[in-house]
């Protein structure tokens, strides 16, 4: 069974347990996760700690299982993706879980927006992996 099948109670334990495996976890994934950590932190910064701290703890998880990922943790990423969820969330507050939000919302799951944001320089960088940076294209949406 897809992870992306559980309601959000069950899908925030997986993760949080490690039972999601880091080849399975994908956009969605951190669309839904930004999503429920909004929900139960609803200020900004308290869900970037929850988001930042269960990333960080899944990916070393995944790594102590064997995994080599090919990415890590990334803060300008994440936290760009954290800001379009809470916009979108302010503007459509009707969801009640996670998937329908997901559903109705489907330009969160198109991860090309990012890169109309940011150019892949910036993105690269290892200043913008360890802290937050603006974009450097077009102005994040608010």
């Amino acid at each position: 069974m897809s992870f992306h099948n559980l309601n959000d109670t069950d899908f925030i334990a997986e993760f949080e347990s490690g039972g999601i495996a880091l080849a399975d976890w994908d956009h969605r994934g951190h669309v839904r996760f930004a999503w429920i950590a909004l929900n139960i932190e609803p200020r900004f910064d308290r869900a970037m700690d929850r988001i930042r701290c269960g990333l960080k703890t899944h990916l070393a998880k995944a790594i102590e299982a064997g995994a080599t990922p090919e990415f890590g943790y990334h803060e300008s990423i994440t936290r760009f993706w954290l800001r379009l969820v809470e916009r979108t969330m302010r503007e459509d507050p009707a969801h009640k879980e996670s998937g329908p939000f997901c559903e109705a919302h489907p330009e969160l799951l198109d991860k090309r927006l990012l890169s109309r944001h940011y150019s892949k320089g910036l993105l690269a960088s290892e200043h913008a992996r360890q802290h937050y940076v603006e974009p450097d294209m077009e102005p994040m949406p608010v």
